[in-house]
C-alpha cells in the first residue's frame, strides 16, 4: 500500500512555501530598491564632481583685479511634482577667469581669459512657467576675451577695456545675472551652456574679509540682493572664501528630495 501526504501535511507544506515566497519577494524588492538607490546616488555624486571640479578650475584663475558679481534670489517653485510651492535660492555669479579657453565654434580661436556666467539657465528661472526645482538646469556661459575678434562666444573688447569702464561692465554683468539673458538655455541638444541637469537650490555665501572670525554672509534669514567686488576695491576686501551649497537630484526622481552638498573654495589674496 502506497503512502501519501495527509491533508494536514499538504496544508503545512503550502503554508511554508507561501512564507518562503513571501520572504523572497520582500528580499527581491529590497534588493531592487537598493540597486536603484545606489544608481541614483552614483549619478548625483558624478554631478557633484563635475560641478566642483569646474568651480575649482574657474576660481583658481579668478582675476581679483577684475569683477566678481553675485546675485542672490529666492524663487517660488515646487520641489517635485505635486509638492507645495516653496522658496528656493537661485544664486548666480559673473566673474573673469584665466585659463586655456577655446571657442566652441572655431577651435583655432583661443584665449587665456574669459567672462563666465554661473547659475541656473533662463528656462529654470522663467516666472511664467511652473517648472519644478528637481528639473532645473545649471548653466555655465563662457565668453572668450578676444580683442578684435567677434564671434558668438568671443568678445572683441579687451580685458583692459572692461577694467577701465566699470559702469559698462557692471551694467552688462547685472543685466545678465539679475535677469539671466533668454539666450542662456542649457538645452541638452545644444550642450555649450549645459553644465548639469536636475540641479535644485544653489546658495552662494562668502566670508567677511573685515574680521578674523569665520563668518558666512549673507545671513540665511535675510533675502539679500547680492554683492559686487570691483577692481577699485582693495584686494583685502575681496572674500577669503566662497561657500557653495547645492541640492542635486537624480534624473529618475528616485531620491525624491535630492541630496544637499556644501563645497568651499578658498581664494588667494
Amino acid at each position: 500500500m502506497k503512502k501519501g501526504f495527509t491533508l494536514i501535511e499538504l496544508v503545512v507544506a503550502i503554508a511554508l512555501l507561501s512564507m518562503v515566497l513571501g520572504f523572497s519577494s520582500v528580499i527581491f524588492k529590497t534588493c531592487i530598491e537598493a540597486y536603484r538607490t545606489a544608481g541614483a546616488n552614483s549619478e548625483i555624486m558624478q554631478k557633484l564632481r563635475a560641478i566642483t571640479d569646474q568651480l575649482n578650475s574657474d576660481f583658481k584663475g579668478l582675476q581679483k583685479d577684475g569683477y566678481l558679481i553675485l546675485h542672490c534670489e529666492e524663487i517660488n517653485r515646487r520641489e517635485y511634482l505635486n509638492s507645495i510651492p516653496a522658496d528656493f535660492r537661485a544664486d548666480r555669479l559673473y566673474y573673469f577667469s584665466t585659463g586655456d579657453f577655446q571657442s566652441w565654434f572655431e577651435p583655432d580661436i583661443r584665449s587665456n581669459i574669459a567672462r563666465v556666467y554661473f547659475g541656473h539657465d533662463a528656462d529654470s528661472l522663467d516666472f511664467l512657467s511652473d517648472r519644478i526645482v528637481s528639473k532645473w538646469n545649471l548653466a555655465r556661459d563662457v565668453l572668450l576675451i578676444t580683442p578684435g575678434v567677434s564671434r558668438i562666444d568671443c568678445d572683441p573688447n579687451s580685458y583692459a577695456y572692461y577694467k577701465a569702464n566699470p559702469i559698462i561692465t557692471q551694467t552688462l554683468a547685472k543685466n545678465l545675472v539679475n535677469g539671466v539673458s533668454a539666450d542662456i538655455q542649457s538645452d541638452p541638444n545644444n550642450i555649450r551652456r549645459l553644465m548639469c541637469q536636475s540641479v535644485g537650490e544653489v546658495v552662494v555665501e562668502w566670508t567677511d574679509a573685515n574680521t578674523t572670525l569665520l563668518r558666512w554672509l549673507p545671513d540665511p534669514n535675510t533675502i539679500p540682493s547680492g554683492k559686487v567686488w570691483t577692481p577699485a576695491m582693495p584686494r583685502q576686501l575681496w572674500p577669503r572664501a566662497l561657500k557653495f551649497t547645492f541640492t542635486l537630484y537624480d534624473s529618475k526622481g528616485i531620491i525624491k528630495n535630492g541630496r544637499t552638498f556644501t563645497h568651499i573654495i578658498y581664494l588667494e589674496r
